[in-house]
């Protein structure tokens, strides 16, 4: 491995980039900067190039995706939050009893849908910069592993500054009061420390990806840019095997046929980890943002583009109306398993109901359909709808520090919630100022350089012309 590829003259050629062909900054900035499909920028990018001008590559479609994603996961844990620092939270049933279905069914897709996102754009990030960026496959896992201790240095301190300055929080069975789940220390700690294991997960998923891709080019002599989808037929063939294969997946683990040991369920509290589809659904993720320029034209071609958005809200609206149809033919099977104030069971048995009950059955169908088709019209929306498909500038390149961050300030403005007497508007005012406050955490710190550099540059020019004058 670490002999692969130490210069270009060692790498296949199918993987260098073209130099019989010459590419000016004007073609660059008209095509590598567009908001064109995945491969129009690799065929860009595979030109002689600087550095700057390679890491200046960027799909944004996949950018504000991204974004949007970490917002919704922000709102996901204000949700969480609100509920459990809301005064009497288990009187909710009585007293909020419409906010609260609505929060769990709103928790319900989102947890089914935002981490799973993630891992496909990793994956697709992860292709993008091993193509495009990284000289070797060694130069890529050794930026990547660099990069990673980072984020887990950043997620060690947020939870020390979140601790210090809200904390302590009471042990589970410390106390005779019943209290939340997300009140308690091992709650707290599973929302601060859940993205640790995620990139974890994803540098071991790196790791292994960038292993086959070297095996297949030095064993297989294989293009390591070949496309595996590369026709209509086997593209609904792969989709289809993998929707059976999630189905089956998530019905039996739902009704709790498949069962993990009791170290690896205390490992996935631990980790924020216990849906339904950890860890199938994260792999054949990564995997299919790996794949995803083989195959991106046969997913766009399957909505109009002109009705993307149209189509997305319709998903939405029909996912959401079948799981409150299914919530109100099984309330409380389902409400306990949604239940926001309890530890999240990892299947319907876990939350002590049985498994000949048929509501893991529909549960466990309902969220595999929307595992498989609902990220397509949300990738189709953001690749055909100019809005989201545009530059958002510095607000999506620094999308990704929110995740260090929110969790001081969702906490901060859920414990001083309380004169909302609404529950849904109270948790739309915790996840809106958390998102803002994150935010501001990255811009003024940006803005304040950009107008020193200005600053600086005006005087060092004015200074320039004085010295013209004198000579």
């Amino acid at each position: 491995m670490e002999a692969a590829f130490k210069s270009e003259e060692d790498a296949p050629k199918e993987c260098l980039p073209d130099t019989n062909n010459s590419i000016d900054e004007k073609q660059l900035s008209s095509e590598g900067n567009s908001n064109s499909n995945p491969a129009d920028i690799e065929n860009v990018a595979r030109q002689p190039m600087d550095k700057s001008q390679r890491m200046a590559l960027r799909i944004k479609p996949m950018d504000n995706l991204r974004t949007t994603l970490i917002v919704l996961l922000i709102l996901q844990h204000a949700i969480l939050e609100t509920v459990s620092d809301s005064p009497n939270p288990f009187q909710l049933d009585e007293t909020s009893p419409r906010s609260l279905t609505f929060l769990m069914l709103f928790e319900a897709i989102n947890r089914n849908i935002v981490v799973a996102m993630l891992f496909f754009i990793s994956g697709f990030a992860s292709k993008f910069s091993m193509s495009i960026r990284s000289a070797t496959p060694l130069h890529f896992l050794f930026k990547k592993t660099w990069k990673t201790g980072l984020a887990l240095i950043g997620y060690h301190v947020s939870t020390f500054v979140t601790e210090y300055l809200y904390g302590p929080w009471p042990e589970m069975g410390s106390s005779d009061t019943k209290m939340p789940y997300y009140s308690l220390q091992q709650g707290k700690k599973a929302l601060l420390q859940g993205p640790s294991f995620y990139i974890m997960a994803l540098l071991a998923l790196d790791y292994i990806y960038a292993i086959c891709r070297t095996m297949n080019i030095l064993i297989y002599q294989e293009n390591c840019n070949k496309h595996f989808i590369s026709t209509t037929l086997r593209y609904r063939v792969a989709k289809y095997t993998l929707f059976i294969s999630v189905e089956g997946w998530m019905i039996f683990f739902a009704a709790g046929l498949i069962r993990p040991s009791e170290r690896v369920k205390e490992w996935l509290y631990i980790t924020n980890s216990a849906e339904l589809h950890f860890p199938v659904l994260y792999l054949i993720s990564y995997v299919a943002g790996i794949q995803f320029i083989s195959y991106y034209k046969f997913l766009l071609g399957e909505a109009p583009k002109r009705f993307s958005v149209i189509t997305l809200v319709t998903r939405i609206l029909i996912y959401s109306g079948v799981m409150y149809a299914i919530y109100r033919h099984f309330p409380q099977t389902l409400h306990r398993y949604l239940d926001l104030r309890t530890q999240p069971p990892l299947a319907f048995t876990d939350a002590g109901i049985h498994a000949s009950d048929s509501a893991p059955s529909f549960y466990g169908a309902w969220s595999a359909v929307v595992l498989m088709l609902f990220p397509s019209s949300l990738i189709s929306a953001f690749y055909t709808t100019r809005a989201l498909s545009k530059d958002w500038g510095i607000i999506s390149r620094t999308s990704y520090i929110q995740t260090y961050v929110h969790m001081v300030f969702v906490i901060g403005f859920a414990q001083r919630a309380g004169w909302i007497t609404n529950l849904l508007w109270r948790c739309v005012y915790v996840g809106t100022g958390s998102i803002v406050c994150g935010w501001l955490v990255v811009l003024i710190p940006v803005m304040g350089y950009r107008t020193a550099v200005g600053i600086w540059k005006k005087l060092r020019s004015h200074g320039s012309r004085l010295d013209e004058e004198k000579v």
